[in-house]
């Protein structure tokens, strides 16, 4: 039996309502980078045995074992993971930004004692670094007449309650 066009419709409000206005585009993001952090954890706590055997790996675990930077990885994706749904969500972003500067200045020293591409890695990392700064800084976009809410911009760190 199929369900009746209205209750779908209600459905699909009522989702819309909470991604939108509950959740919002600084949401959205956290949300991202709580799976970036947290399935990079997860190679950490877990890597292939191939990995195991990179330059990049020793040099990694020459500086401190998998397990600790897959925590940090965790910690910095389950802060962003509690920000999603938060007013002030500033600890979420700055929790991966922090994880990701460090793992940028890491790859940035590999680099500099000769490991193999490790510019690369320092490269994209602290370029996502910033790029979470950036979005950071974003305030909410303002809600218009459409949702029939008065238009009101939002400092950044801030979303509706």
């Amino acid at each position: 039996m199929t369900e009746p066009r209205g209750s779908t419709r209600a459905a699909r409000a009522v989702v819309h309502q909470f991604l939108v206005e509950r959740i919002g585009r600084r949401g959205a993001a956290l949300a991202f980078f709580a799976l970036l952090d947290l399935v990079y954890a997860y190679s950490l706590f877990f890597p292939a045995a191939e990995t195991r055997r990179t330059s990049t790996t020793r040099f990694i675990e020459s500086v401190a074992p998998l397990p600790l930077w897959g925590a940090l990885w965790a910690g910095a994706g389950l802060a962003c993971l509690v920000c999603v749904l938060r007013v002030y969500d500033r600890i979420g972003f700055a929790a991966t930004m922090a994880v990701q500067t460090l793992w940028g200045l890491l790859f940035a020293v590999a680099t500099v004692v000769g490991v193999e591409r490790a510019y690369l890695s320092a490269a994209l990392w602290l370029c996502a670094a910033g790029w979470v700064a950036i979005i950071s800084g974003w305030p909410e976009p303002p809600r218009g007449p459409a949702t029939g809410d008065p238009v009101e911009a939002r400092p950044a760190g801030m979303r509706r309650p």
